[in-house]
């Protein structure tokens, strides 16, 4: 891998990250889930331990990426 690949594929984690985060802190779990690939799963919980929702729930009903999150590419 060149180091130009190397920067864009760590760019484009810490721009993952960064949604991962920012949904995570604004309980948009159908929005969270798009961050995966269809057969990924995730349950978050609350701080007391508690479901919040399942994204076997949310594949049910899938909803499309915005293509905003389509990482930046040079």
């Amino acid at each position: 891998m060149h180091d130009l690949e190397r920067l864009v594929v760590i760019e484009d984690l810490r721009r993952l990250m960064a949604r991962y985060v920012y949904l995570a802190d604004h309980q948009r779990w159908t929005d969270m889930a798009g961050l995966f690939t269809t057969d990924g799963t995730f349950t978050p919980r609350l701080v007391d331990g508690s479901t919040v929702a399942s994204c076997a729930a949310v594949n049910r009903s899938p909803t499309p990426r915005p293509a905003a999150w389509a990482p930046a590419r040079p």
